[in-house]
Parts: structure tokens; sequence; C-alpha cells
């Protein structure tokens, strides 16, 4: 079947207080596979104690492959909180199968409080699932609030200052080519905007963000 759009399955991981860092950093540099990845909280661990984001729009380039060839794909995340979320393709590169040409344009996962939908376009196929009750479900791998300060305790990592290739906005105020903070984990390079929550606009090779709006000022990391 075609599903180029949902070939990134989800996967749910069960973790406690004590192993919650761990995890979200796993998720954060692709130490779990790719695609949307649900935390089911046990009982001594809350969602409201998950460090959160500010709502924000982000605009991001990945890629997948089709019979051995690269598709370039542009998506938007619309996020209000980790409740409340929707990505979706904005652009794409069109592909071929054996069965026709198609694009992603227009295909989303959304997230709603407890229902979590998937549209993909190129079959016009919507499938709703019901989230369960202190799950945390996140868009992609990275795309999670890991504030910087016990990310670099815990990871060990010393940050460096970086100019980055992403437009970053905070309520009114731009910058094109924003500065960040960028560190390798395990020989791959990591880009973090210039904000204390944690919001990541590069991870490896599949993921860099073009433009961050941020509905709230920075909080400075230094």
């Amino acid at each position: 079947r075609l599903r180029p759009y949902r070939s990134q399955s989800r996967r749910v991981i069960r973790i406690g207080s004590n192993w919650r860092t761990l995890i979200f950093l796993a998720a954060a540099f692709g130490l779990v596979a790719v695609g949307i990845v649900t935390f089911v909280l046990r009982s001594n661990t809350t969602a409201a104690s998950v460090t959160d984001w500010l709502p924000l729009t982000m605009i991001y380039q990945t890629d997948f492959m089709v019979n051995g060839s690269t598709i370039n794909e542009t998506r938007r995340l619309t996020y209000n909180s980790r409740n409340s979320w929707e990505e979706k393709v904005i652009a794409a590169d069109p592909f071929e199968v054996r069965v026709g040409v198609f694009s992603t344009v227009g295909s989303y996962r959304r997230l709603e409080n407890d229902h979590y939908t998937t549209y993909d376009d190129p079959i016009g196929s919507t499938t709703v699932e019901e989230v369960g009750e202190g799950s945390l479900t996140i868009p992609r791998d990275g795309l999670i609030a890991n504030p910087i300060d016990p990310l670099e305790k815990f990871l060990d990592i010393e940050l460096t200052p970086v100019t980055t290739k992403t437009r970053v906005c905070f309520e009114v105020a731009c910058t094109d080519d924003a500065p960040g903070w960028e560190f390798r984990y395990k020989g791959e390079l990591v880009v973090y905007a210039d904000d204390a929550r944690g919001i990541p606009v590069k991870v490896g090779d599949n993921f860099e963000v073009t433009e961050l709006r941020v509905q709230g000022e920075r909080i400075s990391v230094r």
C-alpha cells in the first residue's frame, strides 16, 4: 500500500519519573524510532510535570526515500500545547511509483486532547486514534521541550554559540540567521535556538527549521 507519510510508525514507551529525562533525550536525538512517539506516564509522573513550550509555529525541512530517490518536504508545526498541535506538509517534491505520480502536500498529523488524527493526502485516507489518559504524544523525534540547563548537565556536553540558518521571532521581534547553540551527540550535530526552554532548529541531516515564531519573550540561556 502507498503510505509514504504514515510509514513512520507510532511507538509507545512506558516510563517512570526517574527515567523521564533519559527517554526524552533519547527521543530528541534519534535513539528511538523516527515518527510519532507517545510517552505513557506512570502514576508517579504526571503530564503536568513535563516542561512545555509556549505556543509556537515552526516551518522545517525534512525528507524521505521512495524507490531510492530523496523526496524533500516542507512541514509546518502549529503548536498550542503538548495536548494540542498540528503538523502539516505544505510543500513537497512529487514522486512516481508504479500506479502514478503523487505528492504528500496536504497530509497532516493532529493531536487535540485525547484524539490523534492522521490524514494521508496521496491516498485520501484519514485515521483517528484515541490517546490513552496520561500520555504525551510528540510530532516527531526531537520536537519536545528539553530545557537547556538540565540537558547540558545530563548529557555532559559543552554548548557552542553558533549562527543558525533560521529566522527566529519572539513576539514581533524577528532575527534572520538567528543565534543559537550547537553541540554534537553521538556524532550528530544538534542546534537549539537561543532560548532556555530548549527548542531544536536542527537535528542531524533530516530536520532543519527555516522559520520559528514563538508567542512570548525569549528566556536567555546564559
